[in-house]
């Protein structure tokens, strides 16, 4: 048996700890011992104990990064976490290695975990990067930008990049470690599982990679319950806490399509508010496999997992990014005609205008069919048979 440790530090939402989670349930099945160290143990009681999974709180950066100015690069994404504070950042450091000499991994998986990757680099402890490519950039010197609609000069680049190589150096100083000579070093490791596909890629042009497919957890939740009718059905997975959720949930309520609302923190206000013959709000997971075959369209926050699901099913999409990663998403879903999207600082969104173009405009299904059809051979469980597969080939 050996250990497996899996370590999420940034991002935000369930996306992370459910695309993971088959994953673990296989290589435990395979007799391993699954550890997870997370940076939101709120959900750990329902998704993890049920399968006797031990879990502990990630080291991760608390303080609010101020006068930080706009992410053009996944530098400008680190400067937030700390990757300006020497201090702070070896004391994070310092903390992983506490830990990992605790619970004494025999592979790590690391899921938008650049601190982590810092602090165990030259311990080598096998190590294996997971998830859909955003927060895994291309080996190029500078990185690219991850807007790949925007024209960034390539000082800016060099520039963001540089401040942050400056600190990351110091710290492997003081570990110790030789210093690198691009901040891409940092994503080098034994394997990295990048679940996603091409036309969905953050990083536009990315070369000699194979990419995994995407991940989600297909079968956890509740089975979808519509309301009765025979319009079409559309499936929405938001932040019931999102700006523009009142204005969305009364377009669909003037509609003629029966809703499916997954709402999750939604108050029992809201729950009460918005139940209607036509829209039923649930405050639980649904099985996403299920409902991508009931549905006709998706509406979602740009999630990789959700969306991608929802793509596989043949089924458009209508997103609604909070940021940066999920606009891409979106600026490529937009590309391909496989959706629509709202701008992350639209006012007032035209959901009535939105919705009617993907209930009558054939595109969208359209495409949305033909990507299914370019990847009806992906199979979820060979992916995680095979990933399982590549984890225990990493293990010494």
């Amino acid at each position: 048996m050996k250990h497996i440790v899996y370590v999420w530090e940034m991002g935000q939402g369930l996306g992370h700890l459910m695309g993971f989670l088959p994953l673990a349930v296989e290589l435990r099945r395979r007799g391993h011992r699954i550890t997870f160290v997370m940076k939101d143990l709120s959900r750990a009681e329902q998704f993890l104990t049920p399968h006797n999974f031990e879990f502990f709180q990630a080291p991760i950066w608390l303080p609010k990064a101020v006068g930080i100015p706009s992410a053009v690069t996944f530098s400008d994404i680190l400067l937030r976490f700390g990757f300006l504070d020497f201090k702070g950042i070896i004391s994070l450091c310092r903390a992983w290695r506490s830990l990992l000499s605790v619970i004494k991994p025999d592979l790590l998986i690391l899921d938008h975990a650049p601190t982590a990757l810092l602090a165990t680099t030259g311990l080598g402890i096998p190590r294996a990067l997971i998830g859909t490519g955003y927060f895994s950039p291309p080996h190029t010197k500078p990185l690219p930008p991850l807007m790949w609609w925007q024209k960034i000069p390539n000082e800016q680049l060099i520039q963001s990049e540089q401040r942050i190589l400056n600190i990351v150096n110091q710290t492997l100083a003081e570990l110790p470690h030789p210093s690198f000579n691009a901040l891409h070093e940092l994503f080098h490791v034994e394997e990295d599982f990048i679940c996603t596909f091409s036309e969905l890629e953050h990083y536009q042009g990315r070369s000699a990679t194979e990419y995994w497919g995407s991940r989600f957890a297909l079968d956890e939740g509740i089975a979808p319950s519509w309301p009765v009718g025979e319009e079409k059905r559309v499936f929405v997975y938001l932040n019931p806490h999102h700006q523009h959720f009142d204005l969305l949930m009364q377009t669909l309520n003037s509609l003629p399509v029966c809703t499916l609302v997954v709402g999750l923190g939604a108050s029992k206000q809201q729950i009460v508010k918005y139940q209607s013959p036509r829209i039923h709000l649930v405050n639980s997971i649904v099985n996403i496999n299920k409902a991508r075959q009931e549905c006709d369209f998706a509406i979602n926050h740009g999630g990789h997992g959700t969306a991608s699901a929802m793509l596989l099913a043949g089924k458009p999409l209508l997103l609604l990014p909070n940021h940066v990663e999920q606009l891409i998403m979106a600026k490529n879903v937009e590309k391909l005609n496989l959706g629509r999207y709202v701008e992350i600082k639209a006012k007032k969104p035209n959901f009535k205008s939105m919705l009617k173009s993907l209930i009558s405009e054939e595109k969208f299904s359209d495409n949305a069919k033909l990507f299914a059809e370019k990847y009806q051979e992906f199979n979820h469980e060979k992916q995680i048979h095979q990933m399982a597969n590549r984890c225990e080939e990493l293990m010494p």
